[in-house]
């Protein structure tokens, strides 16, 4: 049977770390967590534009190799659709 809730569970490991993204017009917040909640980075805030989103690819690059993390799973709430919140894995570029 298929169950969307147990693909995306299982997509969580001890290696992954969880970045949780407000969506915002201009300015965003990103927040950092590992597999049991504990935060990781406070709540911090990135522009709307290119260079913001390097800013988040940074940190996030930046917390997976201090905390040994391998994997990246991102989560948000869609603006238009503030009941479903939409998980994706990070592809960060290189």
């Amino acid at each position: 049977m298929y169950n969307p809730l147990s693909q995306k569970l299982a997509m969580i490991t001890p290696k992954t770390l969880i970045v949780g993204v407000d969506v915002a017009k201009h300015t965003h917040y990103a927040q950092m967590i590992n597999l049991r909640g504990e935060g990781l980075h406070k709540p911090f805030p990135f522009e709307n534009h290119s260079s913001g989103i390097d800013d988040l690819v940074l940190e996030i690059r930046t917390k997976q190799f201090k905390n040994g993390l391998s994997n990246v799973l991102g989560a948000s709430l869609p603006v238009r659709s503030l009941s479903k919140v939409v998980i994706y894995p990070f592809i960060l570029r290189r």
